[in-house]
């Protein structure tokens, strides 16, 4: 059942009882300060803000409203199922501490775990992912520490990062078989770079490692300020970070994935007319097609509104990016001009 706490303000227990069940207690009214100590084996559901005293273990957390504050402790989640944690929003996260998920060898896990300020969020999705039970992730607010990044991939060059925050992602052991994917989501950098496709995902095995570019990065986004990174084909955990390059990337056409809920670019491929089609209004923006040698071969200004058409029938036949940005948001895609 659903044991409903109204106006708790505190809930603690610090003898030798557990609180055993196996349904869930609601929190709801004013905040919560926890402060259990022992075993507490129900879901949580929370309407308002809860702050932990203690680490906790528990299956499910449901947000209804307010955050969850770890205070600096861990959060276990002992339920594998990807749906363990609902109704994550942009003020409904975990913050402060550490988010341990028990995973399933395929799925995609969410690790909302934002700093006091900003919602931010990794996601892992597994892939056959073996010798994995857990991965637990912590989300550092400020530059990333150790070495600067000296890295290259393709013809760009990383020597920077987001410096908004980083992430610790890390499992119980490093995987036996299998690989999984790392997408990363920081808002609120104050370094940020003029388009989406001057990010990649770099990753340092220890604190005293070089930051590096590895497995295949995809086409970045910026949607409402909130840079959207993603990386394929990884096999070991350790740290993350959004990295910036010194020009824009282009990557293969088998590492890139189209963000369909954003934008939609059609006919593709195109002999003649290229349509695009956005689900928010761009303001004053900025559109660029881009060859793969990376040479801007098409540019235009001061572009508004919701749907675009563009004649691309006087170029080569091949794969060119295609770039879109605002003072808010920042698109990328590829497309084959036939």
């Amino acid at each position: 059942g659903i044991v409903v706490l109204n106006n708790a303000g505190g809930f603690a227990g610090l003898g030798s009882i557990s609180w055993r069940g196996t349904g869930s207690v609601n929190f709801t009214g004013t905040s919560v300060n926890y402060s259990y100590l022992k075993k507490f084996s129900n879901s949580l559901i929370l309407n308002t803000d809860f702050t932990a005293s203690y680490s906790l273990t528990v299956p499910k957390v449901t947000f209804n409203s307010g955050r969850f504050n770890i205070n600096n402790n861990k959060v276990k989640i002992t339920n594998p199922n990807p749906d363990a944690i609902t109704g994550i929003s942009a003020t409904s996260y975990f913050v402060n501490g550490t988010l341990e998920r028990k995973i399933y060898s395929s799925g995609s896990y969410e690790f909302p775990v934002g700093s006091s300020s900003d919602f931010q969020s990794a996601t892992i999705n597994a892939n056959g992912l073996l010798g994995v039970n857990s991965i637990e992730a912590s989300f550092k607010a400020g530059a990333i520490t150790g070495t600067t990044p000296n890295a290259t991939t393709g013809t760009a060059t990383v020597a920077n990062a987001l410096n908004a925050g980083w992430y610790s992602i890390n499992a119980d052991q490093q995987p036996t078989a299998g690989t999984y994917d790392v997408t990363l989501k920081i808002k609120s950098a104050t370094n940020t770079a003029p388009n989406a496709s001057r990010y990649v995902v770099i990753k340092r095995n220890n604190a005293t490692s070089p930051w590096a570019v590895q497995g295949s990065n995809t086409l970045a986004s910026i949607v409402s300020g909130t840079v959207s990174a993603t990386n394929t084909g990884l096999s070991s955990f350790s740290d993350f970070a959004v990295g910036i390059t010194n020009q824009d990337v282009v990557l293969n056409n088998q590492n890139f994935e189209n963000d369909t809920t954003q934008f939609k670019l059609y006919p593709n491929p195109t002999s003649g007319n290229l349509n695009l089609s956005f689900k928010n209004a761009i303001e004053n923006g900025t559109l660029k097609i881009i060859s793969l040698t990376g040479q801007t071969i098409f540019e235009k200004q001061n572009i508004n509104g919701t749907d675009f058409n563009f004649e691309v029938s006087n170029l080569n036949s091949g794969l060119y990016l295609i770039q879109i940005s605002d003072s808010q948001n920042s698109f990328s895609s590829k497309f084959i001009k036939q």
